[in-house]
């Protein structure tokens, strides 16, 4: 969103205040706000002076503040806008919290498998008045157990308890017993949730993922490498831009001036100085919307370099574009691409994920049926020692085994998921083959842009060369009075346009390469950057 606001505060000068508001939202005092000021020619409407004093008053004061600021010069090159945007671009630095957020999330999963323990231990209290007697009995048991569960399915539990308990019968007197315990438990599922691939379905899901979120980190570094450089050549694009219109305005300046001299003397007619100064006013306009456009692209450069709205820097670009004619071979770009293309990578790790949904889901359509086992070995006696000692014979003991099957009527839910999981799968391989088709035609269309940019390179640089001939041809025809300034005029602006235009095919050319290093998923290798810096 951008509100201008014209304050006159001199009869010849005009200001105008930009405000490019950046997500404003609820706490609006903690958002950003971008300032820049500069002067425009005063409006010949004398109702823009009716502004009132309050508004005024708050632009001195905008003004004041952002003129206080100290402009500075920062020196770019390609590799300068890379690492920036790697260390500062919003985008990537919340990207960055999705690998260590799925890393959490597969030690979470495999928790599941960590063993459990537990402890406890009961005081009772138990009293009694008959007619016959009085019962007092305390109780004291202490207990601890420890449990897994394997990746086979397979449960296991081991627990001991010691127990004292203490009786007083008025008619018969007090009374202590002693009691140890040790068992073991086994659980082994014999149907459902039977297997390694089964039960570790979670921790496969989740390291895939983490899999997953690392490559989608990788593509976000990638775009914004290849974002930063756009921006940066676009920049380049739009100075160099300006500087023809400059160029161009001057010429325009300078063929009015010998217009007025000729037409003084009476070689030309007084039309052709009012076509001159004409063009003259035209071109002050093409100058005007490039200077906004260099001032709007230098401003989106640091933005998205910096992470941060910056006012008062200005911006020298050292790398200048180069050409150099590259040949590539299409099979080996493919390859390339198969093997770097986080797109394709992705698709490969969805295919195991709903593999693996397939096997789980599959499994959970059999019936529960489990196979249980405990082993117990007790000692009683008239102290701890006694009761620890009968506990080690192992003459008390007791034990089970039993088997338990279950499940629901028809299954239907089960074996829908099971559908489900199949149809997944499908449409996960079918995905593959999409990202196979992209890649490919995406190589190619890169190719295609890059072979274009070529020929236009070179096309456009001739074209230029013709138009400074023609020209320099036109105004020597002008100068022995065989042309006009109509002419003269126009194939200044050709030349302008055919300096325009050979810009933008030397930067369009490097725009091409930018794309192909992405569409092949290079552009990390290319500018030797690693993982370890993003």
């Amino acid at each position: 969103m951008r509100f201008i606001f014209s304050f006159p505060l001199f009869p010849a000068i005009g200001l105008t205040i930009l405000f490019p508001v950046i997500a404003l939202g609820a706490n609006h005092a903690s958002k950003e706000i971008c300032l820049e000021t500069r002067t425009l020619p005063q409006s010949p409407n004398p109702s823009s002076r009716d502004v009132s004093q309050e508004a005024h008053t708050q632009a001195e004061a905008t003004i004041a503040n952002v003129s206080q600021e100290a402009r500075t010069e920062i020196e770019l090159t390609i590799a300068d806008v890379s690492r920036k945007a790697l260390g500062n671009n919003l985008d990537l630095r919340i990207e960055k919290f999705a690998p260590r957020i799925s890393e959490e999330q597969v030690r979470a999963a495999e928790a599941d498998f960590d063993p459990d323990m537990s402890f406890g231990g009961t005081l009772t209290r138990t009293y009694a008045d008959t007619d016959l007697s009085e019962i007092d009995s305390r109780g004291e048991e202490m207990s601890a157990a420890i449990g897994k569960r394997f990746s086979s399915g397979i449960q296991t539990s081991v627990g001991v308890s010691a127990s004292k308990s203490k009786t007083d019968v008025n008619t018969v007197g007090e009374t202590d017993e002693y009691a140890t315990s040790a068992n073991l438990t086994l659980t082994l599922p014999l149907l459902k949730n039977r297997g390694r691939e089964v039960n570790t379905r979670n921790i496969s899901l989740s390291r895939n993922n983490h899999k997953i979120a690392e490559l989608t980190l990788r593509q976000t570094a990638i775009d914004t490498i290849s974002q930063a450089q756009i921006l940066y050549w676009n920049l380049y694009k739009a100075q160099q831009e300006l500087d023809v219109q400059k160029k161009s305005l001057e010429l325009a300046k300078k063929f009015s001036e010998l217009s007025r001299g000729r037409a003084k003397i009476g070689h030309i007619a007084s039309i052709d100085t009012l076509q001159a100064d004409a063009e003259v006013a035209a071109r002050e306009e093409w100058v005007i919307i490039a200077e906004n456009d260099v001032r709007n692209r230098r401003r989106s450069l640091l933005y998205f370099i910096l992470g941060r709205c910056e006012t008062g820097i200005t911006v020298k670009l050292l790398q200048k574009p180069t050409y150099e004619k590259a040949v590539f071979d299409e099979n080996r770009l493919f390859l390339s691409a198969l093997e770097n293309r986080t797109d394709y990578l992705i698709a490969k790790l969805d295919i195991k994920n709903a593999e693996t949904n397939v096997v789980y889901a599959k499994n959970q359509t059999l019936p529960t049926g489990d196979l249980s086992a405990t082993l117990s070995v007790n000692g009683l006696g008239e102290s701890w020692g006694k009761a620890y000692e009968n506990a080690g014979s192992g003459e008390d003991y007791s034990g089970s085994l039993g088997i338990s099957l279950e499940f629901p009527w028809g299954m239907k839910k089960d074996k829908a998921a099971h559908q489900i999981a199949l149809y997944e799968n499908r449409r996960s391989r079918t995905r593959l083959f999409q990202a196979e088709q992209n890649i490919l035609s995406d190589v190619r269309t890169a190719l295609d842009n890059l072979t274009e940019a070529d020929k236009r390179y070179h096309t456009t640089t001739l074209s230029k060369q013709l138009a400074e001939k023609k020209l320099s041809a036109e105004e020597r025809k002008f100068g022995l009075g065989l042309s006009t300034s109509y002419n003269v005029l126009l194939y200044q602006r050709d030349l302008t346009d055919a300096a325009v235009r050979t810009i933008s095919a030397v930067i369009d050319y490097q725009l091409a390469l930018i794309h192909l290093d992405r569409v092949t998923g290079m552009t990390l290798e290319r500018h030797a950057i690693g993982a370890e810096e993003f």
